[in-house]
């Protein structure tokens, strides 16, 4: 199992950040994971804030180290995370999308996020913060219910946190596998297929101009791989920005 050791926090500022002061002091191994229900300042992607309710969703962060993956294969990692979210979802009957990089949507709204930082020492990837926030039992303003959704919403009745936690680290541990047995393709087709809006045209802005692209997949990198004019380019996360 990935999990081996389990610390319940009932208010923190960020997992993420807590996981890093504890990589800082040398008190934290492999497969830790820091958790709580009370989680005043996460943070996403791009810096963006993550707003939680006290008790009402899930936020926590699982430290790995990486004794046998280079950092060249660090995108597999999020692949891997990302569709072990979408496995829960799933379990739950819930159908969602993975909005490049790791963004889970369903019904075109935001049900989760994942944030990942690397630890690096030279070029050599030392480890990772593996930090992921549910909507689990949150029901949303006005302001908010245009992009955002939950768990609890869409299925019309309160889950279990505690449950619910533990059947998220046990869908980690089955794609973490995957990540560090090296089944590349095996991540990359999976996730590729559930891309949101693969094949699709849409809407982006990109170098602050507004495009009309296609979600082509990712590239050998892990970039996100547009179709623009009949040419394929790759961007990386602070290069395009989408509409709904």
């Amino acid at each position: 199992m990935l999990l081996s050791k389990l610390v319940i926090l009932d208010q923190v500022d960020s997992t993420n950040n807590y996981t890093a002061n504890l990589i800082k002091t040398g008190d934290i191994q492999h497969g830790t994971v820091i958790l709580s229900y009370n989680q005043q300042s996460g943070r996403g992607q791009r810096g963006t804030a993550w707003s939680s309710d006290p008790y009402k969703n899930i936020a926590f962060s699982i430290y790995l180290k990486h004794a046998y993956a280079t950092l060249g294969n660090s995108h597999f990692l999020s692949y891997a995370v990302a569709l072990a979210v979408k496995d829960l979802l799933e379990q739950h009957g819930i159908v969602s999308k993975i909005k490049w990089p790791n963004d889970l949507l369903a019904e075109d709204k935001k049900i989760s996020g994942i944030l990942i930082e690397n630890q690096l020492s030279g070029k050599d990837w030392i480890s990772s913060i593996v930090g992921i926030g549910m909507n689990v039992n949150q029901s949303f303003d006005s302001e908010i219910s245009f992009a955002a959704t939950s768990m609890t919403k869409l299925l019309n009745k309160e889950l279990d946190l505690e449950a619910l936690s533990y059947q998220l680290v046990e869908k980690i541990d089955c794609r973490y596998e995957q990540f560090r047995k090296g089944d590349y393709a095996v991540l990359s087709k999976e996730y590729a297929d559930n891309m949101w809006r693969i094949g699709e045209w849409t809407e982006a802005e990109i170098s602050g101009e507004r495009k009309v692209v296609r979600i082509r997949g990712t590239d050998e990198n892990g970039l996100l791989l547009l179709e623009i004019d009949d040419a394929l380019f790759s961007f990386d996360i602070k290069e395009v920005k989408f509409f709904y």
